[in-house]
């Protein structure tokens, strides 16, 4: 038995798709976001705030609350 048609889509239009969606103002908007969270991610890691030591979800907010605090010290710091 032969295909004679086949029921996908054309690869080279959703190509032109995609550049159209990521040629978006909003869409270039997020990118720029989310590669500054992952800086701000990174500084985190450096200075060894990747692991949350402490125990259940209050701790970890507790945590996530010091560290984010610890960070904008830093940046205030680096200003100064």
């Amino acid at each position: 038995m032969a295909i004679a048609v086949a029921a996908t889509a054309s690869r080279w239009g959703l190509i032109d798709a995609y550049k159209e969606i990521e040629q978006s103002e909003e869409f270039v908007e997020s990118r720029r976001k989310h590669s500054a969270i992952e800086s701000s991610i990174n500084a985190l890691e450096n200075h060894r705030l990747d692991r949350c030591l402490d125990h259940g979800l209050d701790g970890f907010e507790r945590y996530v609350a010091l560290s984010v605090l610890a960070r904008n010290i830093q940046i205030l710091g680096h200003l100064l």
